[in-house]
């Protein structure tokens, strides 16, 4: 791959802690140490059980007041 991830999970060690962390990913690939985070996950394709995709997940994320979205 190009590194995403590994860049991700390089420049989430420098968050401060009492920021609000959302993050949305189809697979549990990211590391986030900071206790105030919550995790959005969807399902490619006709996979999964809902039908929300990263856009979906996104407008609903924006009503929890993040500090930082990672998608």
């Amino acid at each position: 791959g190009s590194g995403k991830t590994t860049l991700s999970k390089a420049l989430i060690k420098h968050i401060p802690e009492h920021e609000r962390i959302i993050s949305i990913e189809d697979t549990p690939e990211l590391i986030i140490p900071q206790p105030n985070h919550v995790r959005l996950f969807y399902s490619k394709g006709a996979q999964g059980l809902s039908g929300a995709g990263p856009k979906e997940l996104l407008e609903s994320c924006l009503r929890m007041r993040p500090d930082r979205i990672l998608l």
